[in-house]
């Protein structure tokens, strides 16, 4: 991924998220019909920092891959103690 700062408090990020599920194998048997899958999402984030001990970050993401949701929507609003 990518990550530009703004200014001292705000920042976005463009990444790419990507994994792969295996077949099921339960005790080394493959199972009939199943698959190997790939994952693929495209995110774009925005983070923002509120205080010294909060910040607020959304992040928007959008399948590329048949198999993973079309789009995600994040909201995360981290807290120091």
């Amino acid at each position: 991924g990518v990550g530009l700062t703004l200014n001292e408090k705000a920042s976005i990020s463009v990444g790419d998220d990507q994994g792969s599920v295996g077949r099921m194998k339960p005790n080394d048997i493959t199972v009939p019909g199943s698959v190997r899958t790939q994952l693929g999402t495209l995110l774009i984030a925005y983070s923002y920092r509120l205080s010294d001990k909060r910040s607020l970050n959304v992040s928007v993401g959008a399948g590329v891959t048949r198999d993973t949701p079309d789009v995600s929507l994040t909201v995360r609003l981290p807290t120091t103690f």
